[in-house]
């Protein structure tokens, strides 16, 4: 195997069991709570104490920057003892018995899975980070992100879904904490060095830190990782309304006929971000996502004619998961690219989450917004702002490969 190869498919690996986690959570647990009567308020208190968690991976990324050379923790082994646990967490809920009749048993069990998760989930990003050379961070990102779509989107609903249907929901947790496990001794096929760079790393993390953003193209890089998500938040929002109270569509019909194009539009342009985004650069090949989705919108708002089309619909749908899709791979690889080695695990988290910062305020902006807009022009707002975007993000360049 070789050396790329093996990077790649160990990355893959990693992101695959986040997304069958993930998947599981969306296509099989919720709905069969919801199917067997559990109220929505220990719903959505399952759903809160699973997204708690996530903080750890704050707290986690600077002990794997502050343990470096001879007294480094081993980011594969930490990745296959969290995912371990991950198994281990499913192994309980499963054997606990009726999981809808012990939902306390199960809010606890949750908890502690996403911990593990989100411990698992910085130390993939650190490991991409150490093992990809700049060269093969398109490709590590298209391979990252892909292989978690494929594993939420398609396997987790369903293979874990027909065992549900077969047999029983304990059933689909034993075949997940099965798979998971398997999974786990992956990232030991990861090449890993404990001694690299111990010699930039004698400094307190925090000197480390203030060091790694220091340089002004780090602070923009910043401000626009906050800002580039606004757009598609925004839409987000919007959509399921446009489709379901505008438009009236049946809620059954927006999985029928959107997902199927969204699924295989959005694999395309993670296989289309692993080819370009090396070639051209991470910076430009979010530009190019950022343009064709900015294009696509403001196109979709003046066609709006045609919308009661389903055609028109799915056409936009393909496109954007599409755009989406070159977009994320290149912000994430140009965001690696900024990150310092000195910091490179917390660095990271932050701009994670400045990148997911638009998740919060975006909901609460597209209300007022559509009020002020309306659908079509609220569209066409959001592709003007995303070519903005798409005219700024070059800016995240930095030492990016060599493109001839």
């Amino acid at each position: 195997m070789t050396g790329g190869l093996r990077r790649h498919g160990v990355l893959g690996g990693l992101y695959l069991t986040q997304g069958i986690a993930y998947g599981f959570a969306g296509y099989v647990l919720l709905p069969n709570l919801a199917a067997a009567g559990v109220s929505l308020e220990i719903q959505a208190g399952v759903l809160a104490t699973g997204s708690l968690p996530w903080i750890f991976k704050g707290l986690w990324a600077p002990i794997l920057d502050r343990l470096r050379g001879q007294t480094a923790l081993d980011p594969r082994r930490v990745a296959m003892v969290a995912q371990l646990l991950v198994g281990a967490s499913l192994v309980i809920l499963a054997a606990s018995g009726d999981v809808v009749a012990h939902t306390k048993w199960l809010v606890w069990a949750w908890f502690v899975h996403n911990a593990m998760l989100a411990i698992q989930d910085a130390t993939a990003d650190t490991l991409a980070i150490d093992m990809l050379p700049a060269s093969e961070r398109g490709v590590g990102n298209g391979v990252m992100l892909g292989s978690r779509m494929l594993a939420s989107e398609v396997l987790a609903p369903r293979l874990l879904g027909v065992g549900v249907v077969v047999a029983s929901l304990q059933a689909a947790l034993w075949l997940e904490a099965a798979i998971i496990s398997a999974l786990a001794f992956v990232p030991l096929l990861a090449p890993w060095d404990p001694q690299a760079r111990s010699e930039q790393l004698r400094a307190p993390l925090l000197d480390r830190l203030r060091a790694a953003f220091a340089p002004r193209g780090v602070r923009v890089a910043c401000v626009i990782a906050a800002l580039v998500f606004f757009a598609d938040v925004v839409t987000s929002t919007t959509s399921v309304n446009l489709l379901i109270q505008h438009l009236a569509w049946q809620p059954v019909e927006i999985g029928a006929r959107l997902g199927p194009p969204a699924l295989m539009f959005g694999l395309g342009g993670y296989a289309l971000a692993t080819v370009l985004a090396d070639r051209i650069g991470h910076a430009r090949t979010a530009a190019a996502g950022s343009l064709l989705l900015g294009l696509t919108w403001v196109s979709f708002g003046l066609l709006e004619r045609a919308w009661h089309d389903p055609i028109t619909i799915i056409a936009l749908v393909a496109v954007q998961s599409m755009a989406t899709a070159l977009l994320y791979v290149g912000v994430h690889a140009a965001l690696m690219d900024q990150a310092d080695p000195r910091a490179r695990a917390t660095q990271f988290v932050i701009f994670m989450g400045l990148l997911n910062l638009p998740r919060a305020y975006g909901p609460a902006a597209a209300p007022g917004l559509l009020a002020a807009l309306g659908y079509a022009g609220l569209f066409i707002a959001a592709g003007g702002y995303q070519l903005l975007i798409a005219a700024a993000l070059p800016w995240m360049r930095r030492a990016e490969p060599s493109t001839s």
